[in-house]
């Protein structure tokens, strides 16, 4: 089993709401970081990126650490590599600024990685991947194709600010991809309206389902999460709540974690009821554990899930599909 993950890597100078200043790897190294530590000893991860020069050694050092990843599809670029500052006014609210944005990955780097069995596209900065890309991607291979909305929605000034500028033609990239992810305020961008009840986000996910995917899911922080997956008969969905594991001490990097966790056991499990919820039990382990990686608590999260969510598995062991939404 292969997973290639298609982002960036950056450098993160953070600052906690406890007035903490940490720097460290960000960006898809919290997604190879989350990976290894749940892939069984089958798995390989490899992880697409251009890199800047002035820290390319030093990120094939920090993402070779990580067990059963493989370094070879990290293009060094002539540039400094993408600095990124996060700015936490609560546990999970933030500013970002990001400097020295990458050029968007090359057609050629994107085939030459097409020989494996789930892609993760992750839109650090969001301008990783262009249309014609992923189009041309998703004609090159039958692997599954997992997106994280996250900054494709953003745009960033000279100084690094963010503005938000939307998601335009998102029906298009979402009918080249199979599965898709997004938070809260990416859901409310890409439909251009503000959704305040489970209810809302269920019918948001359903919208996206429409699109041609397989399954989409909204992430809502302490709430959760909400699933909406196509069946033979229509779209179903349900919402899960968020996995309470212990104190909460860092957010950083739970949608990356998420993602890396539906993926994983969306291939084992081939359901989006039970992947989305084991998304939630790493996405949880993430909040309790400090720094990246670490996640070994979330390893077997499949077999956790009768455990941390009785209630849902009772329905879903049942027989129940998720409710009919459409």
């Amino acid at each position: 089993m292969t997973i290639a993950i298609l982002g960036t890597v950056v450098y993160d100078e953070i600052f906690t709401y406890r007035g903490v200043r940490n720097e460290s790897y960000g960006g898809i190294t919290y997604n190879v970081a989350a990976l290894s530590s749940l892939v069984d000893e089958s798995a390989m991860i490899c992880p697409v990126a251009n890199i800047g020069e002035d820290r390319a050694n030093e990120i094939c050092s920090v993402l070779g650490g990580y067990k059963q990843t493989d370094c070879g599809h990290l293009a060094v670029i002539d540039q400094p590599n993408t600095n990124v500052k996060l700015v936490y006014s609560s546990i999970s609210e933030r500013s970002e600024a990001i400097w020295h944005i990458p050029p968007a990955l090359t057609k050629k780097t994107l085939t030459d990685a097409v020989g494996v069995d789930a892609i993760l596209i992750n839109f650090i900065t969001g301008q990783e991947l262009t249309l014609d890309a992923l189009v041309e991607l998703r004609s090159s291979t039958s692997a599954l194709i997992h997106m994280d909305v996250h900054n494709r929605i953003s745009s960033w000034g000279d100084d690094g600010g963010r503005t938000i500028t939307g998601f335009g033609g998102w029906e298009e990239w979402l009918a080249h991809v199979d599965t898709v992810q997004m938070n809260k305020m990416e859901s409310e961008v890409l439909l251009k309206e503000e959704i305040t009840e489970i209810d809302g986000f269920l019918d948001a996910a359903k919208r996206f389902v429409e699109a041609g995917l397989k399954a989409a899911m909204v992430t809502l922080g302490p709430l959760g999460s909400v699933v909406a997956y196509r069946a033979d008969d229509g779209v179903y969905g349900c919402h899960c709540p968020a996995a309470v594991l212990g104190d909460v001490i860092d957010t950083t990097g739970c949608g990356d974690s998420f993602s890396a966790g539906f993926v994983w056991n969306f291939l084992s499990s081939g359901d989006p009821l039970l992947a989305n919820a084991a998304a939630n039990i790493v996405g949880g382990v993430n909040c309790i554990t400090p720094g990246i990686g670490g996640l070994t608590q979330a390893k077997g999260a499949l077999d956790q899930l009768p455990k941390i969510f009785p209630e849902l598995m009772d329905r879903i062991d049942g027989g129940w599909p998720g409710a009919r939404l459409d």
